[in-house]
């Protein structure tokens, strides 16, 4: 996913996790060559995002959702839950370390390693469903 913080991240991120697939955040403001590493790497099979970044990413045969351009599109799809979920093993995304000491590296984490991390914030911070917090993490 190729966007800018917005409530289209949150809803394209949900998409991708209920679809059963893993996503892979990056950041619009990283440069061409570490993002084409980092799809590269991480075995991108398609990109979420919006025409303004559409130049950062490598011509490579990918698909591309263009979230601005197919908007009428995206809405007549199928509101039902997918047939496949995903399983706890399979991954629910990439992040990739600075790379600050030589070549950035991809993490792979699983649906049950977020599952795990999301279950210990309940656990430090009990909330419920009128309840907000502030947070500065990446996506």
């Amino acid at each position: 996913m190729l966007l800018e913080r917005s409530a289209d991240t949150v809803v394209a991120l949900l998409a991708v996790l209920k679809a059963g697939a893993a996503y892979l955040p990056l950041d619009t403001s990283y440069p061409a060559g570490r993002l084409s590493v980092m799809l590269e790497d991480a075995k991108a099979e398609a990109v979420i995002t919006r025409e303004e970044s559409l130049r950062l990413i490598p011509a490579t045969g990918m698909n591309l959702t263009c979230l601005d351009r197919e908007r009428e599109q995206i809405e007549q799809e199928s509101v039902q839950n997918p047939v496949t979920p995903g399983t706890p093993g399979n991954r629910a995304y990439t992040i990739f370390t600075s790379g600050s000491t030589g070549r950035p590296k991809g993490v792979e984490i699983t649906r049950s390693n977020l599952e795990n991390f999301l279950r210990g914030m309940m656990e430090w911070f009990p909330m419920g469903e009128s309840d907000l917090f502030a947070a500065i993490s990446t996506i």
